[in-house]
C-alpha cells in the first residue's frame, strides 16, 4: 500500500490514531511510519483499513439518505466487538441473521446496493487454510536461513580454525550473521513484514550477530574440536 493510499483510507475513518493503533496492537508512531512510507503495512492492518473505510463511506451515505435507522443495529454498532476470533465471528453472524429478517435493514441495504459494490470480507486473525501455506513458507525460510549458516561455516571454518581461539569466535559470528541476515531478507515473504527497514535495524542485526555469534563460537568450537 502506497503512503497516499493509506492517507486516503485513514482520512475516511473517523477514529483517532490511538484507537486505530490499539486495534492493530502497534504504537501510534507506527501509524506515522505507515503514513510516511518508512514502514510496510502488514496484511491484516491493510485489509482492516480497507474494510473500515468502506464501512465508513456507506455509513455516511446512509446518514445523508434520511432512511430510518434500525435500533437493533444501532445498539450492535455501539457494542465493542470481542477480540477473540471465534466470538467475533459469532457476533457477525448474529448481525447477519438480524439483517436478513429486518425490514428497515433491508431497505437500507437496497439503498447501499444501488450505490456501492459489495463490502470486502471482515479480516480475521483466526486460522485460515491460506495460513498453512504461509506457515510452510516460514518453515522453509527458516530452513534456508539455517542452510546459509551451514554454508558460511563450510566456507570460513577451515581458515578460522587455524587462528586458534579467536578463530572460534569469528566462526560463530560469521555463521550467526549469515543465519540472521538470510532470515531477515526472506521475512517479507515468510512473515509479511520486513525486518530490515532502517539503518538501526541493520545495526541491531550486527550487534546481535556479534553477541550471539560470540556465544556460539565459545560454546560450539574450541580445543576439543581441533583435537578431533
Amino acid at each position: 500500500m502506497r503512503p497516499e493510499e493509506y492517507d486516503a483510507l485513514r482520512a475516511s475513518i473517523d477514529e483517532p490514531d490511538e484507537e486505530i493503533a490499539a486495534l492493530f496492537g502497534v504504537p501510534v508512531s507506527r501509524l506515522q511510519e505507515w503514513r510516511a512510507g518508512t514502514a510496510r503495512i502488514p496484511r491484516y492492518p491493510e485489509q482492516m483499513l480497507r474494510f473500515l473505510a468502506e464501512s465508513a463511506e456507506r455509513g455516511r451515505a446512509l446518514d445523508a439518505s434520511g432512511l430510518e435507522a434500525c435500533a437493533w443495529m444501532a445498539e450492535f454498532d455501539e457494542t465493542d466487538l470481542p477480540d477473540d476470533p471465534d466470538a467475533l465471528q459469532a457476533a457477525v453472524r448474529r448481525a447477519e441473521e438480524h439483517h436478513a429478517t429486518c425490514a428497515l435493514c433491508q431497505a437500507r441495504q437496497r439503498f447501499i446496493d444501488a450505490r456501492f459494490g459489495p463490502m470486502p470480507p471482515l479480516p480475521m486473525h483466526g486460522w485460515k487454510p491460506a495460513m498453512a501455506v504461509e506457515l510452510l513458507v516460514a518453515i522453509l525460510s527458516a530452513a534456508a536461513a539455517g542452510a546459509s549458516g551451514g554454508f558460511a561455516f563450510t566456507l570460513v571454518r577451515p581458515t578460522f580454525k587455524r587462528l586458534g581461539r579467536p578463530g572460534d569466535y569469528l566462526t560463530g559470528i560469521v555463521c550467526v550473521g549469515a543465519y540472521l541476515t538470510s532470515l531477515a531478507l526472506v521475512a517479507p515473504i515468510a512473515f509479511g513484514e520486513p525486518l530490515l527497514e532502517r539503518r538501526a535495524d541493520w545495526i541491531a542485526l550486527g550487534i546481535g550477530s556479534l553477541l550471539f555469534g560470540s556465544v556460539v563460537g565459545h560454546s560450539w568450537f574450541g580445543p576439543t574440536e581441533r583435537t578431533n
